[in-house]
């Protein structure tokens, strides 16, 4: 499915729009004409925005389609090799080392999980292979995204695949107990060696919640499995993203993620459980409860990211590859390439430096001009206010970069589509020039 792709479930009362079943549905955005529907279970579409996909998701696409002997009716212009083994974008499952794909039927050929832009391959961190008739690859140790590539026997590689493979940061928890959640009243507490940090707060009754406001760019909510659980929905920055997650099983689980976002912008957000008050007709009770929070934190120590325009989509990016002072930083295609990946360091008045992976130089407004127009590059750093920046949220996962000494912000000179367009600061004007989103990519 292409995540560009908008659609509905259209649903309702008139003709034969009743006895349905629409469960376990995924799509990039959730939907739904009525659910109050005659003799029919209709839960919400389980929303991946950004088209990056939950392992049984994931599952839905490997499994469907074509069947391997009968791929090849397909012509490789209309889907390459590599996007029939790797059908969809997904992110690796908790504990999970590995993602099944679909067999190429080649023993000849080898399979790579790569950056973009890859075009020698060699394994390590950031790179996997296996053969071209394997049914699984392992992902890359390092955190980002990877594309696949199909290598013949001569060493020619394919095209990167459409989708990824996301690795995400490690996790940082937040026990129930942490201050900063927010619960209402009727929630109780209970320790259990076999909970993180050893305890967890419980409710039975519909319309609870606990809340937790974080920075990222992922968060889980773990809780556990057992024979009194009942059901919750989640919502992320306010809307609903996943409803009736069925916590019941007949056996104890401790430490279990329920719910897993990943792909978030980086930056501020929330998540909300709800307790539903409903549960699995096999359950004891209703029971709603939290052991902890864990999000992809942001910034995150040792970890890159690619600023892209809203505008034009393009990648900011230090012109060729330059580690000397004073090269300029422009727009290009995001090609993965080092000199397009930067690491976002606090500085010691709260805002941080924007740092060149390749160059280890941060973006500096050049001569601590505060005019409009004036062009950013990288510099030698000196720990000037031109070279700190703070991120500025605008809500739908795009944000202002702004200077602190000219209170400017990060934009394309004249709001240019064109790779090579100089960056610049100019006044604040909210221009799609002026914003941008912020991914991880290793």
């Amino acid at each position: 499915m292409d995540p560009n792709v908008l659609y509905t479930i259209n649903s309702g009362t008139w003709g034969q729009q009743h006895d349905l079943n629409i469960t376990n549905t995924y799509g990039t955005s959730n939907k739904i004409a009525n659910k109050n529907v005659p003799n029919s279970t209709i839960q919400d579409v389980q929303v991946s925005a950004d088209g990056v996909w939950p392992s049984p998701a994931y599952s839905i696409a490997l499994n469907a389609g074509l069947e391997d002997a009968y791929k090849d009716v397909v012509p490789p212009t209309s889907l390459g090799m590599q996007d029939y083994v790797l059908p969809a974008s997904t992110f690796l499952s908790s504990g999970a080392s590995s993602v099944p794909v679909r067999s190429t039927g080649d023993s000849t050929k080898t399979l790579w999980l790569a950056p973009s832009g890859t075009t020698s391959f060699a394994a390590g961190p950031t790179m996997t292979r296996t053969g071209g008739t394997a049914t699984t690859i392992s992902v890359p140790s390092s955190a980002g995204d990877y594309h696949l590539y199909v290598v013949d026997a001569q060493g020619n590689a394919s095209a990167p695949s459409k989708s990824i493979v996301r690795r995400q940061q490690p996790w940082s928890y937040v026990d129930d107990k942490d201050p900063q959640l927010t619960y209402n009243t009727s929630w109780s507490n209970a320790n259990d060696a076999n909970d993180y940090n050893g305890s967890e707060s419980y409710t039975s009754r519909a319309g609870d919640y606990v809340q937790y406001a974080f920075t990222g760019t992922g968060v889980r909510y773990i809780s556990m499995k057992q024979p009194n659980m009942g059901k919750v929905d989640v919502y992320v920055d306010g809307s609903l993203v996943q409803s009736g997650i069925d916590a019941y099983a007949p056996s104890v689980t401790k430490q279990v993620p329920l719910f897993e976002k990943s792909g978030l912008a980086a930056g501020p957000h929330t998540i909300k459980v709800v307790c539903t008050g409903t549960k699995n007709t096999s359950a004891s009770n209703t029971i709603c409860a939290l052991d902890a929070f864990a999000t992809n934190p942001f910034p995150a120590a040792n970890t890159s990211y690619k600023i892209l325009n809203k505008n034009s989509g393009m990648a900011a990016d230090v012109s060729g590859a330059s580690t000397t002072d004073g090269a300029s930083i422009l727009q290009w295609n995001d090609s993965g390439a080092v000199n397009q990946h930067w690491q976002v360091s606090a500085a010691a008045d709260g805002s941080f430096k924007i740092i060149s992976q390749n160059s280890g130089k941060p973006m500096d407004v050049y001569g601590a001009s505060t005019a409009d127009g004036a062009s950013v590059v990288q510099w030698t750093d000196n720990n000037g206010a031109n070279q700190h920046w703070t991120f500025v949220t605008t809500g739908n996962g795009y944000y202002k970069i702004k200077n602190v000494n000219s209170g400017k912000v990060l934009a394309v000179s004249g709001s240019s589509t064109t790779a090579g367009a100089q960056l610049v600061q100019t006044t604040d004007n909210g221009a799609d020039s002026q914003l941008w989103q912020i991914f991880q990519v290793s």
